[in-house]
C-alpha cells in the first residue's frame, strides 16, 4: 500500500492503506518480511481490528511525497493498552531507524514514553519511499487506530484530552473521599459499595487510558495490563 501526502492532508487515519499479515507462529523478524515474499492482505476497516489472539501481527504502508514537510512526522496509535509495538522504518531496503512501544515496555526504554504509542520519523527524500514495518502483539485484544500528523499537530489534539482527564480523574477522587467519608461516619453499607466502586474505577481507567503509566507506574513493565485486569 502506497500513500503519497501533502501537509494539507495531515492528520490522516491510514487504517486503510494498510497492508496486514498474521504471524501464528509470532517466530518472524522485520529482517524475514524485507528477504521472503509475504502474502499481504488490504485492511477493509478505517481501524484494523484483529480481536484477542496469540499471533504476532505486521502491519505495512508504504509513504512518500513530493514536497517537503516542513514539520517532523509522527505516527501515533491511540491503543493504550498494546502490550508490544515495534516500528521499523526502511529507505531503499535498509534498515534507517526502529523504535518500539507498549504496555510491556518501561518508560525509559521508549523513545518518546506517552499515554499512547508516538513515534516521530523522518520522511525520505522526495522522489523516494519510506516503508514503515509494524509488528504488533497484544494478548488483552488489539486494534491499530494508527494516525500520521505532525508534532505539533498531535500536541494541539492531546492537551484538551489532557484537560479532560485531569478533570474525569479529579472528580473520581473527590467522589472516592466524599463515600468513605459517609461510610466512616454512618457505617452505611451502601456508601461502602460506592466507596469500593469508585476504588476499582480508578485504577482501571488509569491503566484504559494510559495516564497511570505518566503519571504512576510507566517504568514498571507489564504493570498496566496487570492493574486494569485486577481493578
Amino acid at each position: 500500500a502506497e500513500l503519497n501526502i501533502t501537509a494539507n492532508q495531515l492528520p490522516l487515519r491510514l487504517g486503510p492503506y494498510l497492508d496486514i499479515y498474521e504471524d501464528a507462529s509470532a517466530e518472524l523478524t522485520i529482517e524475514d518480511l524485507l528477504t521472503n515474499a509475504i502474502p499481504w492482505q488490504r485492511s477493509e476497516q478505517s481501524i484494523p481490528t484483529m480481536g484477542i489472539s496469540s499471533s504476532a501481527f505486521w502491519f505495512l504502508i508504504e509513504l512518500s511525497s513530493r514536497q517537503s514537510i516542513d514539520e517532523a512526522l509522527v505516527l501515533s496509535s491511540d491503543v493504550p493498552v498494546a502490550d508490544r509495538l515495534e516500528f521499523y522504518f526502511v529507505v531503499n531496503g535498509e534498515l534507517v531507524k526502529e523504535s518500539i512501544a507498549g504496555d510491556t515496555v518501561s518508560f525509559s526504554d521508549i523513545e518518546y514514553p506517552y499515554r499512547i504509542p508516538v513515534i516521530p520519523f523522518d520522511l525520505a527524500p522526495s522522489g523516494e519511499t519510506t516503508e514503515v514495518y509494524i509488528r504488533a502483539i497484544s494478548t488483552s485484544g488489539l486494534e491499530m487506530p494508527l494516525t500520521l500528523s505532525t508534532m505539533g499537530m498531535l500536541a494541539a489534539e492531546q492537551q484538551g484530552q489532557l484537560t479532560f482527564f485531569g478533570a474525569f480523574f479529579a472528580f473520581f477522587v473527590i467522589s472516592f473521599c466524599l463515600c468513605g467519608f459517609y461510610f466512616f461516619n454512618t457505617q452505611d453499607n451502601e456508601f461502602l459499595g460506592y466507596t469500593l466502586f469508585f476504588a476499582s474505577a480508578l485504577p482501571f481507567f488509569l491503566s484504559q487510558t494510559g495516564m497511570g503509566r505518566v503519571w504512576f507506574w510507566g517504568e514498571y513493565a507489564s504493570a498496566n495490563n496487570r492493574i486494569g485486569y485486577l481493578s
